[in-house]
């Protein structure tokens, strides 16, 4: 049985991912496609336009075989911890032998090659992003400026191509799965798909084709209807987003602005503010010092922005605090590599898949939530218990958005397709 992993959110599907699962079926043989995703939030620090649930039947309709969750702290976490966690999982899983990711070059060996590079950060590079980080860059300007000069002194050939390698969001993703393999020393064969269509900034979404996911999430939030976007998305993953039309969705960060002020408020010290996920003390500090400026989620990650602090980096980190994930249980997570494993939907032709995965997971497999607690260890039902909290925060927020909207995670079952 050959089966491929694939990593997304899925923000919403489209077009492209349609491409990209269509073409990873073909180009690597697989059986089966298990698509990875991210819950209700995802990496860039801001609720799903739309709930899991509802992307989760959007990816089985477009052609994943069975979909599991990926834990909110690989999901809302920086790339290098996305990629780490999510490799895990895919290994723990026992079945996974080829993960596929779509990137910008459509180059396997230059991205390897490049991965290769930066899990073993030779001394002058390190030097050279010390250098940056000291004058104030930012780390992705600092590690773009430490890269292209190292390789200048190197008298690298191809100079220009390695700066658009770094530079390209979807390659270097792509380059963090590849470290996080070689970190592993996995077996699980990798394989990219180059990009087709719009890039990630590019927001039209006016013509037919590959539109972004940005650009598609920008037209939504003009909420008169979703027909803007029906030429970005296969028909039937379409009707699903038609749907949940202002019945759960679209949600958007500041429909967690109320929510987040309350708790910004609650703090006192920057000792209750660090011990949050991945906050630093200059950025409790921060928060504390401007947080009687807050107008709105998004206005108050932009006053918080800085020369250091980037925009993604200070929206994860307040929406860390917003669904109180705290640093302890993340190191419990990352240092037992992964938790459990639990299954959003499969299709019933998956069945093969399924059994497979239970006689070979290094993890328990949760398919129902009552069953977790004697299933999982303290450790793995605290992430877990996470999970459920961050998702109950999501769809308070649907509650009060669109009345009459009622959630029950624990009354949730799988969505299952022919």
């Amino acid at each position: 049985m050959n089966v491929t992993g694939v990593i997304a959110e899925y923000n919403p599907f489209h077009n492209g991912h349609f491409y990209h699962l269509q073409q990873t079926r073909l180009e690597t043989d697989a059986d089966f496609l298990i698509v990875l995703m991210s819950g209700d939030f995802v990496q860039r620090g801001e609720p799903a336009i739309i709930d899991k649930w509802s992307r989760t039947k959007m990816a089985l309709l477009g052609g994943a075989d069975l979909v599991l969750e990926l834990p909110c702290f690989s999901a809302s976490g920086s790339a290098e911890y996305f990629a780490r966690g999510s490799v895990s999982l895919l290994k723990s899983s026992g079945v996974v032998s080829c993960l596929s990711f779509g990137s910008e070059c459509g180059d396997l060996n230059a991205l390897s090659c490049t991965a290769a590079f930066f899990a073993q950060e030779p001394e002058p590079y390190q030097m050279l992003l010390k250098q940056g980080l000291k004058r104030g860059m930012t780390f992705p300007e600092a590690r773009q400026e430490a890269f292209s000069s190292y390789h200048e002194a190197e008298g690298s050939s191809n100079l220009l191509s390695l700066e658009s390698l770094i530079s390209s969001p979807n390659n270097l993703l792509g380059i963090e799965y590849l470290k996080a393999l070689l970190r592993d020393n996995c077996s699980i064969v990798p394989h990219t798909v180059k990009r087709l269509g719009k890039g990630y900034h590019d927001l039209d979404v006016s013509s037919s084709g590959f539109g972004s996911a940005s650009g598609i999430r920008k037209a939504l939030a003009i909420p008169l209807s979703p027909q803007s976007v029906r030429c970005q998305m296969p028909s039937d993953v379409f009707s699903v987003l038609e749907s949940s039309w202002m019945q759960c969705a679209p949600i958007f960060i500041n429909d967690f602005s109320a929510l987040l002020h309350y708790r910004l408020l609650s703090f006192t010290d920057r000792t209750q503010l660090c011990s949050h996920y991945d906050l630093s003390e200059d950025l409790a500090d921060r928060i504390l010092k401007i947080r009687s400026d807050f107008t709105s989620f998004s206005d108050f990650v932009a006053l918080l922005k800085t020369r250091q602090i980037t925009y993604t980096r200070a929206s994860r980190c307040l929406l860390h605090l917003l669904l109180n994930m705290q640093q302890k249980t993340a190191d419990s997570f990352f240092k037992d590599s992964a938790a459990y494993l639990r299954i959003l939907g499969f299709r019933k032709s998956a069945a093969p898949l399924l059994a497979m995965m239970k006689k070979q997971s290094s993890l328990p497999i949760i398919t129902k939530l009552a069953d977790a607690k004697k299933l999982l260890s303290p450790a793995a039902f605290s992430v877990l218990s996470q999970e459920i909290f961050c998702s109950d925060v999501y769809h308070t927020a649907a509650a009060q958005k669109y009345p009459g909207h009622k959630y029950n995670e624990y009354k949730i079952s799988p969505v299952i397709l022919p």
